[in-house]
């Protein structure tokens, strides 16, 4: 029942904030103090070490106390039914449309919470430092042979952390992306109702947005790229509404945006620079023709709550190698290109459209894209412009990975639109009406000429498809076609079937052509080897060892998959200490004095360490072992 303490305090903020704004503004911004009120508490209870169950029910228990005292204080009115009543006013197509959507999201509810965190990245860092920030109580930085634990920005891994505490448990964990997928519809809702918008387009738009293929496959895992998203749409959202309304309110939430998204992802200074950079030549000609100077002050805030929000990840990351957003110089450069010209942003730009060149274009686009590379004499598969020498290639039939799934009816759909918003922007002269799609071209162009081209770029595209919604709804006011429409909800609906039924990590039907080996009716623990089913029989002989000798400190030397050996850690706390590490993260201090078990990456009878002797006690292993 601790769950409900979390949803508690949303809907509590949710009563309490009271603007002279629209429904869905007070919606976000109450999103965005409760996203606020997280990052808070989180910092705090780690400056007192006392980042544990206790010290986040109490934290949580206060905070809900004191919005409720201000809510009678206050006496605020809010009327319950005004969803309800919103919903009435729709024609009976419009609430088919709306059936649809909560149908959508219901089942990837389904799917998430049968499912535990399976993909590579949950089980290897994003819910592996959440287990050693619980047995460290505090966010610190600690010594580790994965690096991608400490740099990588922190955000969604706070709620997931808070909601698993609570919980006791990481049924839920999935459903935090999710939770930000309906939360986006609000920041999406404001900026189609910018450009006159209509409800029955609106609401097609969002079916777009949703039954995106990498987006759908994403919303039922613990990643984070749709959390980015909706930070990404709220500070676009809250730039416009600074430009138009110069109050103090909107740049708070602005710099609480803008603060909350660089603490989620790093792609978030990619995405969000465009949108920035408009803002600004707008603002300084708003200031120059109208000689109001406010916006200067009020920004300041906005920059200051920004850096307060992210102060204490940026001095975690100076502390170790005097950076604040990477530890780790050769390990940053595997990701950005150190060379760029206009040959090489062709070959990135031509390889990430080529990600979303799925059946039946694949094969003919593989001819295409190879042709092209020798017309402009760039090696398609050079290491200066692809991460760590990886091979191009494009998607293969039916991929349901969520890494490497491709858009490709959405693509080309986004694709054909933007081209008939530019003609009719021009025809009608509504040329303000273009500036979602230069953010986004924007957007495409900075990400091809910062990141190097990476197989499983896919889901770091999932906000640029998502702020697409935009130009989609655009264009359907537009065209008020049926004849355009009702084949595009068919395709959509078809499309969301498919990659829900045979999602290939979490599959609803398990078919080998799409799936991996894994069945919706398995116990839960082996759902969590989906990716690597054959280190199954060796975590789990583990875990039952672990749960005989319940240690409290556990010394470790694996390069990933730690999580699954601690998922069931939330209410019995356990440390974990990564030794022998060879990486910057050596030069962090830890007491690894007295370990009560290993659980190491090699196969000896006996391991000493520290003048300890442990026993291995499962030599018959073939991927990990445990010494006590």
């Amino acid at each position: 029942m601790l769950i409900f303490l979390t949803i508690l305090l949303f809907f509590t903020l949710f009563l309490n904030l009271r603007f002279n704004s629209s429904i869905s503004v007070n919606i976000i911004k109450s999103i965005l103090s409760f996203g606020f009120t997280t990052y808070f508490i989180t910092e705090l209870l780690s400056l007192m070490n006392n980042l544990n169950l206790y010290g986040i029910i109490i934290s949580w228990l206060v905070v809900s106390i004191i919005l409720i005292f201000l809510i009678f204080k206050t006496k605020s009115k809010i009327d319950l039914f005004c969803f309800l009543k919103k919903i009435k006013c729709f024609t009976v197509t419009q609430k088919i449309y709306f059936i649809i959507i909560c149908l959508i999201f219901l089942l990837i509810l389904f799917q998430g919470i049968i499912y535990p965190p399976n993909n590579w990245d949950s089980l290897t860092y994003h819910m592996s430092r959440i287990m050693y920030w619980l047995g460290n109580e505090n966010l610190n930085h600690f010594p580790t042979h994965i690096l991608r634990h400490l740099y990588q920005p922190p955000f969604a891994e706070y709620i997931i952390m808070h909601v698993n505490v609570l919980q006791g448990n990481d049924y839920f964990s999935n459903s935090i992306q999710l939770l930000f997928l309906v939360f986006c519809l609000f920041p999406l809702n404001e900026i189609l109702n910018v450009f006159g918008v209509g409800r029955s387009s609106k609401l097609i738009s969002y079916l777009f947005c949703i039954t995106t293929p990498s987006v759908l496959l994403q919303a039922s895992t613990t990643k984070n790229d749709i959390v980015c998203a909706f930070f990404i749409l709220t500070s676009i959202l809250f730039l416009y509404k600074c430009y138009k309304e110069s109050t103090l309110s909107n740049y708070l939430f602005l710099g609480i945006s803008i603060g909350l998204g660089m603490l989620t992802k790093g792609t978030f200074y990619i995405f969000l620079f465009p949108a920035l950079l408009i803002f600004l030549f707008f603002l300084v000609k708003q200031m120059l023709l109208e000689m109001k100077f406010k916006p200067i002050l009020y920004g300041l805030l906005s920059v200051f709550i920004l850096s307060i929000i992210n102060i204490g990840h940026f001095s975690r990351n100076y502390a170790v190698n005097n950076h604040i957003l990477n530890i780790d110089e050769v390990e940053n450069n595997m990701y950005s290109n150190q060379e760029m010209n206009f040959a090489f942003f062709s070959s990135n730009l031509l390889k990430n459209i080529g990600l979303h060149m799925g059946y039946p274009i694949n094969n003919i686009y593989e001819d295409v894209i190879h042709d092209l590379h020798q017309e402009i004499d760039v090696s398609i598969d050079d290491p200066k412009l692809n991460y760590n020498n990886s091979k191009y290639s494009t998607p293969l039939n039916y991929e349901t990975h969520e890494d490497l799934v491709p858009n490709t009816f959405h693509f080309l759909l986004l694709l054909i639109t933007s081209l008939c918003l530019i003609l009719y922007s021009f025809y009608k002269k509504e040329y303000k009406s273009l500036i979602p799609l230069i953010i986004l071209i924007l957007q495409i162009f900075i990400f091809c000429i910062y990141l190097k081209w990476q197989p499983w770029h896919t889901r770091l595209h999932i906000p640029m498809f998502i702020i697409g919604t935009i130009i989609i709804g655009q264009f359907l006011n537009i065209t008020k076609k049926t004849i355009y429409i009702l084949p595009l909800i068919l395709i959509i609906s078809l499309n969301f079937c498919f990659y829900f039924t045979y999602n290939s990590l979490r599959p609803i039907k398990t078919d080998l052509k799409y799936t991996k080996d894994i069945n919706i009716k398995d116990e839960r623990l082996l759902k969590y080897f989906s990716n690597q089913l054959p280190l199954f029989e060796d975590y789990n002989e583990i875990i039952n060892l672990m749960n005989e000798d319940k240690p409290k400190i556990v010394g470790l030397t694996l390069s990933d998959w730690e999580y699954p050996l601690f998922n069931s850690y939330y209410y019995d706390k356990i440390s974990l200490k990564s030794i022998n590490v060879n990486n910057v993260t050596k030069k962090i201090s830890q007491d690894d004095s007295n370990l009560d078990v290993l659980i190491l990456n090699l196969n000896v009878p006996e391991y000493i360490f520290k003048g300890k002797k442990y026993t291995n006690m499962t030599k018959s292993n073939k991927y990990i072992w445990y010494y006590k």
